[in-house]
């Protein structure tokens, strides 16, 4: 099922998805360092260790690059590509229970994959205290369920709408709207035994 505000005219990466299906492997070199380090961020949160993130992230570009002749958009193909992200971070999640709460850490503006302090912040306290909430932020999400904190992940930090990420998790709008309220309302009730708040 198509994406209901999709079109496939006006989305510039599902051209370039097709003109790699031509032939024009220019294309997707164009896909892939467009969407690399958004990708690996995105399942770097979802399985915090970098190996194994490297290693899925790296998989999803192997599908995309095999998908070459195959290639039917009915979605938009960052839509397509963060499909075949989740699938592959459900399941490792699924078979591996082993990924230590709180490995994660805060982000740089060198690309590192988690949330980045901006660099207006007025003083060195307000960062340090900033640096310290993110830090206890990603360390949160490792205790919300998988399906809440991909949606939580995709909305806000993705940027992606309801109907986007309901074609992602097959999921209808309704749904995703409940998963990201309860998802939030799990995040504060985390929050509020640490003794902070949203």
């Amino acid at each position: 099922m198509a994406d209901s505000l999709f079109n496939m005219e006006e989305d510039k990466d599902v051209q370039l998805m097709l003109a790699y299906a031509q032939g024009n492997e220019r294309a997707f070199h164009t896909l892939y360092e467009k969407y690399k380090r958004p990708l690996f961020s995105w399942i770097y949160r979802m399985v915090p260790k970098e190996a194994v993130a490297e290693e899925l992230a790296q998989e999803v570009f192997l599908r995309v690059y095999r998908a070459r002749y195959t290639y039917r958009p009915k979605a938009k193909f960052k839509t397509w590509l963060y499909t075949i992200a989740a699938h592959l971070a459900f399941n490792e999640l699924r078979h591996n229970k082993n990924f230590v709460e709180g490995e994660v850490h805060h982000g740089n503006e060198e690309g590192d994959p988690m949330i980045n302090i901006p660099s207006q912040t007025p003083s060195q306290i307000e960062q340090m205290e900033a640096q310290q909430l993110i830090k206890m932020i990603n360390q949160l999400l490792a205790q919300v369920g998988e399906r809440q904190k991909a949606a939580l992940l995709f909305r806000y930090f993705e940027d992606l709408s309801h109907e986007e990420i309901g074609k992602i998790l097959n999921m209808k709008v309704g749904a995703v709207k409940s998963l990201l309220h309860r998802g939030l309302e799990t995040l504060e009730v985390l929050l509020r035994k640490k003794g902070r708040e949203i």
